[in-house]
């Protein structure tokens, strides 16, 4: 459950930010995974954003940002998703170059 959390530990500081994503809100290993390394981030100070699909599950309430599709069939999460990736670089160009 823990495999995601040394990494948090050990490479992210405060003020750094960690993006997660999640394709279903069905309680998963995987998914408790990025639940627990999401509150050890928001111990340490790193914000957390988090990609989700469906409702969101518990990481939505875990994260200082939530994006979340209105889907839970993967092919449709993924296809919903393009237009938001493309948003968030085109953000990020925007802000840093």
């Amino acid at each position: 459950m823990d495999s995601l959390a040394p990494i948090v530990e050990s490479f992210q500081k405060e003020g750094d930010s960690q993006a997660q994503g999640s394709v279903e809100e069905i309680r998963s290993t995987l998914n408790a995974a990025f639940e627990y390394a999401a509150m050890v981030a928001k111990a340490k100070g790193i914000s957390v954003v988090f990609l989700g699909a469906g409702t969101g599950g518990e990481l939505k309430g875990l994260s200082d940002v939530s994006i979340v599709v209105p889907e839970k069939e993967t092919y449709k999460v993924q296809e919903l998703r393009l237009p938001v990736y493309h948003c968030l670089c085109a953000m990020l160009e925007e802000e840093f170059y």
